[in-house]
């Protein structure tokens, strides 16, 4: 999870344009930047991954 918008935002668009054009990664893995900009949105995403994964071990079981 990456806190700050205006900070990340040249990343991001870097791993768009160049690393997802290029074949380097899949638009799945774009997926796994997660970018907040406040306290509570850590905390949600925090919640909703723990949830998601509590549900999967659950229905492996």
């Amino acid at each position: 999870m990456l806190v700050g918008h205006d900070y990340w935002r040249g990343l991001v668009d870097w791993a768009k344009e160049r690393m997802l054009a290029d074949g380097m990664i899949s638009p799945e893995d774009m997926d796994f930047l997660h970018v907040v900009d406040s306290e509570d949105e850590v905390i949600e995403g925090i919640n909703r991954t723990y949830k998601n994964l509590k549900l999967n071990k659950k229905q492996q079981s």
